[in-house]
């Protein structure tokens, strides 16, 4: 049996992401180390391949999608997910202690070390715009077989908000860290959520740290952006 892994950030997609490709290739989801990863699940399933939910910063024996988010939209959800009072504590909570912010080196590092171990990449904000498509084009680029019928069905059963009802209707007893923890992984589901919450200096902060990336992935074209962020 092969691995997929899919590596990312926290709070960058990881787990929804692992659940459409196990689901897809009808794979179980096991992370492989000595603690579960959120996503996993379904080890009755027959297929080749076992995906690993990973937040590694090292090239991996297997298969290997990376997947990104927009830095303001992954600290809000730190701080959500690991119950913190502001946005503050989500920025000091990605730093080493040395000044360096963890997803900038994450980001770093596999675009610019390791870029030759990975099949694909894709983005959050890629699968939420088209899940079906972008889903398929993750596949072909792992040049592996699939269904695409079942693929389909994969984007239903694993659409944000069915699974988030069938996860308060009790369906996480068997998930990894129980109903609590699953539901406070999926918060809303969205992309943007950053506006609701960051202020000018806030914006000043990332701009500082992570600006290269904003920029090259996209979210940004004018350094200057957080400047019309409300004080």
């Amino acid at each position: 049996m092969s691995d997929i892994f899919v590596v990312g950030y926290p709070k960058s997609g990881n787990t929804w992401l692992s659940r459409l490709v196990g689901d897809a290739l009808n794979c179980p989801i096991q992370s492989g180390l000595e603690n579960p990863a959120l996503a996993d699940e379904g080890f009755d399933r027959r297929g080749k391949y076992t995906i690993r939910q990973r937040h590694i910063r090292h090239p991996v024996d297997g298969k290997i999608i990376v997947i990104t988010r927009d830095p303001r939209d992954v600290f809000v959800s730190i701080m959500y997910y690991w119950q913190h009072k502001t946005l503050e504590d989500a920025f000091y909570r990605t730093g080493t202690g040395e000044g360096d912010w963890g997803i900038n080196i994450f980001y770093d590092l596999w675009f610019n070390q390791y870029k030759k171990y990975v099949d694909v990449y894709t983005t959050y904000e890629g699968l939420l715009k088209d899940t079906n498509k972008e889903l398929v084009r993750i596949l072909q680029a792992l040049d592996i077989d699939f269904n695409k019928g079942r693929v389909d069905g994969t984007v239903r059963r694993q659409a944000f908000n069915k699974r988030r009802k069938s996860i308060k209707e009790g369906a996480s007893d068997a998930l990894p860290y129980g109903q609590e923890i699953q539901l406070r992984n999926m918060r809303k589901g969205i992309s943007g959520d950053w506006k609701n919450h960051f202020k000018r200096n806030h914006g000043k902060i990332v701009n500082e740290h992570l600006w290269e990336w904003i920029h090259r992935l996209g979210y940004e074209k004018d350094k200057s952006w957080w400047e019309s962020l409300p004080e």
